[in-house]
């Protein structure tokens, strides 16, 4: 799911929809990760952060999306 969203976000295809999804099946199932430079959700963070500064005012569901996705803690 990680590997998808990083795709979904590259591509600037990501919606707030496909965020709170993937959250909802990650917390769903209590799938937790440490992000790490070395794993796929450090690379998704990575990539959210970078989506979340270039997403402009007319995207504002998407920033708070986003925004939430950062402020998780994840174990």
């Amino acid at each position: 799911m990680a590997g998808y969203l990083i795709d979904k976000i590259q591509s600037e295809e990501c919606t707030a929809s496909d965020v709170a999804n993937a959250l909802k099946m990650l917390k769903d199932n209590n799938i937790t990760c440490a992000p790490s430079e070395d794993n796929k959700i450090g690379e998704l963070n990575a990539a959210l952060a970078k989506r979340k500064a270039a997403a402009g005012p007319a995207s504002e569901e998407l920033r708070e999306a986003l925004d939430a996705v950062a402020s998780m803690r994840v174990n």
